[in-house]
């Protein structure tokens, strides 16, 4: 899993990406689990 990190644009435009790390299986499990859990939904 890739997990993308940038700066919110207000004008309608694009997110600017900083940076793009890459989670190993467990990791990106564990932190899907804490999203859902805090009420984002897919």
């Amino acid at each position: 899993m890739f997990v993308d990190l940038g700066w919110e644009i207000s004008n309608g435009q694009l997110a600017l990406l900083k940076r793009r790390d890459y989670l190993h299986r467990d990791a990106a499990e564990q932190r899907w689990k804490e999203l859902l859990r805090l009420g984002w939904s897919t």
